[in-house]
């Protein structure tokens, strides 16, 4: 499968679960590019995610980044909460610190949005992920709608596993193995 068809089919499938009224449990799908001459990846290890505290997450993304080390790729999917914020652009430095500051994490923000993500990468430095708004209507099914694709890394210490693990142990640099 390719990046994208991997995407495609993970909207379908969370789509569902989430439809269905479930939450999507954080998953991890590690990849190997295939050997057949077809373009794309297969699955080989599949994980369910059990998310710790804040406080305990960068622990979780050295151990995630530990198990992805071996694979060429990887998919991540979850259901998370995020906020638009204003673009702090023509603020002064002061003004954009002390609007930092009044920022909370986006599951306790009042103007949070809900949201299903997927993220791909791989080891050298392709990205594709995709962040959809879950749309809650009374008495329906919720339903995906997507809100951004991007090819650009993701911030976050979720972001790109293979940035997670210590790059001097496996001679890595930003974006992947052998840069």
């Amino acid at each position: 499968m390719t990046p994208k068809e991997l995407l495609d089919m993970l909207e379908f499938q969370g789509g569902k679960i989430i439809a269905g009224g479930e939450e999507h449990v954080p998953m991890l799908f590690c990849l190997k590019n295939r050997t057949d001459g077809v373009e794309g990846y297969d699955i080989l290890q599949l994980a369910a995610v059990q998310m710790p505290e804040p406080e305990h997450r960068e622990e979780m993304a050295k151990q995630l980044s530990e198990l992805v080390e071996k694979y060429d790729g990887y998919v991540f999917a979850t259901e998370g909460w995020v906020v638009k914020l204003p673009k702090t652009e023509g603020m002064t430095v002061n003004e954009a610190v002390d609007y930092a500051a009044t920022i909370v994490r986006p599951s306790q923000h009042p103007q949070r949005i809900e949201v299903f993500m997927v993220n791909f990468v791989s080891k050298w430095g392709t990205y594709l992920s995709r962040t959809y708004e879950i749309v809650r209507v009374e008495g329906q099914p919720a339903t995906l709608k997507l809100d951004v694709e991007s090819t650009a890394p993701l911030a976050g210490i979720f972001g790109n596993l293979y940035d997670t693990v210590d790059k001097e142990q496996y001679g890595w640099g930003q974006g992947g193995r052998g840069q």
